[in-house]
């Protein structure tokens, strides 16, 4: 079975997948542009985004300290969108925190040179050792150690 290229049109027209996509995502813009409306300054900053699935809304704080500040302010929160905006069928509002994954390199780790001494347990601890992982990776660390100046 042969898949067919789509048409420009059927991927961006108007019942397309992106399509939909879009509007789900202008109509989930204008309601965290509502909740933060209804929320006081102090509260509405720490809003990241707002989902509605049926009579639950949830919303999205970056930090435990900013979920429990949209927290405090959901009571008046949801009584605001049920007379003011016609949510009507709101029932409860869920508070979730996200957890940002930043693609940051990691700092190469400085590693201190060990004494002889310490070289040489470890190289002892090496050789009793029965994994062979372990054994390579004792042997590797007991050769990071000081040597003498010979000068």
């Amino acid at each position: 079975m042969k898949h067919q290229p789509k048409t420009i049109y059927s991927l961006l027209g108007n019942n397309s997948t992106l399509a939909k996509l879009q509007r789900h995502s202008q109509q989930l813009q204008q309601l965290s542009e509502t909740v933060r409306s209804c929320l006081p300054e102090s509260s509405a900053r720490y809003l990241q985004a707002c989902s509605l699935n049926g009579p639950q809304l949830t919303l999205y704080a970056r930090s435990p300290a900013q979920a429990t500040s949209l927290r405090l302010a959901s009571s008046n929160l949801l009584q605001t969108l049920r007379q003011e905006h016609h949510l009507v069928q709101l029932s409860s509002i869920r508070i979730r925190i996200t957890i940002e994954r930043h693609q940051t390199r990691a700092s190469p780790i400085q590693t201190s040179p060990l004494t002889e001494n310490t070289a040489k347990l470890v190289s002892e601890l090496a050789e009793t050792s029965i994994d062979p992982a372990i054994r390579d990776i004792l042997r590797r660390l007991s050769k990071r150690h000081k040597t003498k100046n010979p000068n």
